[in-house]
Formats: structure tokens, sequence, C-alpha cells
């Protein structure tokens, strides 16, 4: 079973590069992250509708780009993948969480 998983190259894609990065993040800082729930929940928020719009826009509707069946779980809402759903909610908390730390080391040097 645990094979099958790891072949699944879109959520391989998530564990390696959001999901373990995002738990290391909030180990060390999560601390430090609380003290701005509301930015990162409005970030998220917001990213998840953008993207959200922006993927039912360019995928089904206009055939930009197409998520083929292969290397997915299987479970699909509105025409997208449920690793995709993962990708608008993981990707936008990571990257808040880094601009976070960028943001309280460059205040600490000036």
């Amino acid at each position: 079973m645990i094979e099958q998983l790891w072949n699944l190259t879109y959520l391989r894609w998530h564990i390696l590069f959001t999901f373990l990065p995002t738990i290391v993040l909030w180990a060390i800082w999560g601390k430090y992250f609380l003290n701005y729930k509301k930015t990162i929940i409005v970030i998220s928020v917001l990213c998840i509708m953008w993207g959200f719009l922006f993927d039912m826009t360019a995928s089904p509707l206009l055939h930009v780009w197409y998520f083929p069946t292969a290397g997915k779980i299987g479970i699909w809402f509105w025409h997208l993948p449920i690793e995709e759903y993962l990708f608008l909610l993981l990707v936008p908390q990571e990257l808040t969480c880094i601009f976070l730390l960028l943001r309280r080391v460059l205040y600490k040097r000036g």
C-alpha cells in the first residue's frame, strides 16, 4: 500500500515540497506564526478562491492545461483533483510563513 501511495507523483510532490516543510516551519516557529493567524487565514482563503477560479477557467473551460488521471489519488471535485486543492491550501500558507520569517529577520537587522 505504501508503494502505491509513493507512486502517486502529485501527492509525492506535495509531501516532499509542501507538507513536510510546512510541518517543519510550524514545529520550529509556530508560536511566532500564531501572532499572525489572521494574516495567514486571510491570505490562504484569498489564494484558494483565486486559485480555484483560475484553475476552473484555465483547465475545464479554456483547456489551457489538464490534469492527467495517472499519478492521482482519483478523487475529483468540480473537474479538479483533490491534490490541486491541497496545493491551493498548502502553498500559500507555506509561502506566507516563509515571508513572515523573512520579515522577522529583516526587522531585527534594520
